[in-house]
């Protein structure tokens, strides 16, 4: 603000003077086309109408004269009505001095008539200078420079959330904090798995999460951690089933092999040993032949007996499981499906031509490499000829001491004559086959000492050992412990137990029949299991 009293000063010597230099004109009467069209034509008309003047056409005079005491020859004679609305205009000559006061009616009215001139001089020269030019410049060029780039280079990194609404109006209008503008998730998404990604206020958000991811290792497992997949630890690849090997394998990952002839347990206490078949533990009906000692060939007591079946000598045996029954149509059926078997033997009198109408009988017509085929899938083994003889006789055990050799039963059931009670067979003094074909497993009496199934009559079974018929008088090194038979490569394999259409003669524990793989219509199987 200007110091009025030295204004005043300026301005009435200034009057002063223009009031000796003045020419008469100023007292001019009006001109017609001032009262038409105000004091712009009229200033016009003389040739002082300047751009100022122009300005006074919005403007009023609020006291009625334009600045008592600055035209000090002429006096606008306004009293009530603005000079430029005035029915009858006053102001006739307008003098280089009125440009100056209708300047300062651009902005504002006359509020004080003594010191409007004053005004005027100051405001119209100086405050029009600096109001209009230096407050712009300051305002303007300064406040933007300010305000528009200093304001975004200091707000980029500290003010990056309020910045990006209300100061970040640069030309590509990049956010401050480097990210591409978003109204939703377009062009948020970082593609890590260990972010979550939004949009928030214009700017693009990942806030680092705990979920589980990958590394592209098949073998480890990974979790997210500080914004980064981190290994947790190796693929535990176990699938909870004891019949399939569990392993990690690169590239593919987790590997499950179904296994098979592995120990596990199917819960039921009923069953004898539960072995793992092609991946599943089967409960299997089988009976565990304890380790020991028991007489093998022909008992002291048997007066059939044959040359193959002497001399009679001691064999030592480790525990191993045995099949209670003969292997049935059913099992055996089982086994082809699932691809363990090649074929169902039919045909003539085989069982496995009706599978339907057979199912719960011993399967006969069976090879020996069939019955090979078929253990091996379930887990097991064909039994070796010593394994199937104590599993019918019984071992040392079960005699007194001393009584092992001279009290070796004859039969599985005992000592006694075969009947059509103990076993499947042809039954001499009844002149008949009882009932003459096979039967399902446990149809007869005759059980073995440890609680075997038709080990005399119903199907004769193979074992493993190739046939030696002297194979008895060949101790082996270091005794007979747990013999595996003959190594001869004769192609005839040993088979136990006689048939269903078989005298009792051949169902004798000692008794010992031979053939080529071909088997046929009387021979089934039972498979052996190893103990661990």
């Amino acid at each position: 603000m200007k110091n009025r009293t030295r204004s005043l000063v300026v301005v009435t010597f200034s009057a002063w003077m223009l009031a000796s230099c003045s020419p008469a004109a100023s007292t001019q009467t009006a001109e017609a086309d001032d009262v038409a069209t105000g004091d712009v034509a009229a200033d016009l008309a003389v040739g002082d109408a300047t751009a100022a003047d122009s300005a006074d056409v919005a403007g009023t005079d609020a006291q009625g004269t334009d600045a008592a005491g600055t035209d000090a020859v002429l006096v606008d004679t306004d009293v009530t009505t603005p000079e430029d609305t005035q029915v009858t205009p006053q102001d006739v000559v307008e003098v280089v001095d009125d440009a100056l006061i209708d300047v300062a009616d651009v902005s504002s009215t006359d509020v004080d008539s003594a010191t409007d001139a004053a005004e005027v001089a100051i405001d119209g020269g100086e405050d029009l200078a600096e109001d209009v030019v230096p407050d712009a410049a300051e305002d303007t060029a300064p406040d933007i420079a300010d305000d528009t780039a200093p304001d975004i280079a200091d707000d980029t990194a500290p003010d990056v959330a309020d910045d990006v609404a209300a100061d970040d109006v640069d030309a590509d209008n990049t956010p401050d904090n480097g990210n591409p503008p978003c109204g939703d998730l377009v062009g948020c998404q970082d593609g890590s798995p260990c972010t979550d990604d939004s949009c928030v206020d214009g700017v693009c958000l990942h806030v680092n999460n705990t979920e589980f991811c990958t590394d592209g290792d098949n073998c480890t497992d990974n979790i997210c951690a500080g914004g980064k997949c981190t290994v947790l630890g190796a693929t535990n690849c176990d699938d909870g089933n004891a019949c399939t090997l569990d392993a990690c394998v690169l590239p593919l990952g987790c590997s499950n092999l179904p296994q098979s002839a592995t120990p596990c347990d199917d819960g039921n206490a009923s069953t004898g040993l539960d072995t793992c078949i092609s991946g599943t533990c089967v409960g299997k009906d089988v009976i565990v032949v304890p380790a020991g000692n028991f007489f093998m060939g022909c008992s002291p007591l048997d007066p059939d007996c044959s040359t193959n079946e002497l001399p009679g000598h001691l064999v030592q045996l480790s525990a191993y499981a045995l099949d209670r029954a003969e292997v049935t149509v059913k099992q055996f059926k089982a086994c082809k499906d699932a691809g363990g078997c090649s074929f169902m033997p039919g045909g003539g009198d085989c069982t496995g031509g009706n599978v339907a109408l057979n199912a719960a009988l011993p399967m006969t017509c069976m090879t020996y490499n069939a019955a090979v085929s078929y253990c091996t899938w379930a887990g097991g083994r064909l039994p070796t000829e010593a394994e199937w003889e104590k599993a019918a006789r019984g071992g040392c055990e079960l005699y007194g001491a001393g009584e092992c050799e001279t009290k070796a039963s004859v039969y599985p059931w005992g000592n006694a004559p075969m009947t059509c009670l103990l076993a499947n067979g042809y039954d001499a003094g009844a002149t008949n086959v009882c009932p003459g074909n096979p039967t399902a497993p446990g149809s007869f009496a005759g059980n073995s000492p440890y609680g075997f199934l038709d080990l005399g009559g119903n199907a004769e079974e193979w074992v493993s050992d190739e046939y030696d018929e002297t194979y008895y008088n060949q101790t082996p090194v270091g005794g007979w412990v747990n013999p595996k038979g003959a190594n001869n490569g004769s192609g005839m394999y040993v088979l136990r137990g006689g048939s269903w259409g078989w005298p009792a003669v051949l169902m004798r524990n000692s008794y010992r029949d031979h053939t080529d793989n071909t088997g046929g219509k009387f021979v089934g199987f039972r498979c052996a299991f190893d103990v661990p």
